[in-house]
């Protein structure tokens, strides 16, 4: 049988029929299992961008089991696999893709490694499409990387990075105009570039969703210590 889908190194077939035949157990089978059955995978796969595959592909199992840490080196691992120049890199792209969001979402942000998040972030959104990653993905990984400028902005004192990062949370904005995190990212990104009349545009949007609690007295706070308005809940007469 030949494998179309596959561009490994797998010559008899062995590496692709064993995929197959472990997706087919999918729902039978916990995430340990899989686990195994992939390392097993593993050891017979030599090709860089198909290892990363399979090593996403473990570390995704690792999640769903709840082994955090684990899964976090998991990721760490696909990563250095995958080979960007191969031309088997496309294959298992939307796999990078997934390795680089979960690897943002689970770590690298919370890490502090702004550069990181904006270096390996970019790849993906600028392909967003071949990602496969869906709309709600794409929106929270631009958004990921809105924040990082922000950070590298105050970090290396570069205002236009400030720009830059407004423009990544109308992008999120744009993608999931219902969300109110995106919202209240996009009124503090107006805000640090110092334009008021699209920061009070922003929280009008912001408002009109009317979020929940916490988010709403966050905002409520910034509004009251920062823009020197009336607080979102303040009756103007």
């Amino acid at each position: 049988m030949k494998y179309e889908w596959y561009s490994g190194s797998g010559s008899a077939a062995e590496v692709p029929r064993r995929i197959e035949e472990l997706d087919s157990g999918f729902a039978e089978s916990t995430p340990s299992e899989r686990v195994s059955l992939l390392r097993g995978i593993l050891a017979d796969e030599s090709e860089p961008n198909w290892r990363g595959y399979l090593l996403y592909r473990i570390a995704m199992n690792l999640l769903d089991a709840g082994s955090q840490e684990d899964a976090v080196r998991g990721f760490q691992e696909a990563l250095a696999a995958f080979d960007p120049l191969s031309p088997t890199f496309d294959d298992v792209f939307p796999d990078y893709a997934g390795t680089v969001y979960f690897l943002i979402k689970e770590h690298l942000f919370e890490a502090g490694q702004y550069e990181a998040v904006v270096v390996l972030g970019s790849l993906v959104t600028f392909n967003a499409k071949a990602s496969e990653l869906d709309e709600q993905e794409t929106a929270l990984l631009v958004s990921y990387l809105g924040l990082a400028l922000t950070r590298l902005a105050g970090k290396y004192d570069m205002p236009l990075l400030h720009q830059e990062a407004l423009n990544h949370h109308l992008t999120a904005h744009f993608l999931a105009r219902r969300d109110p995190d995106f919202l209240e990212r996009l009124v503090y990104a107006y805000f640090n570039v110092g334009d008021a009349e699209g920061c009070r545009r922003a929280l009008g949007l912001f408002e009109a969703l009317d979020p929940p609690g916490e988010l709403r007295d966050r905002m409520t706070d910034f509004v009251r210590h920062k823009l020197a308005l009336p607080s979102p809940e303040s009756d103007p007469m």
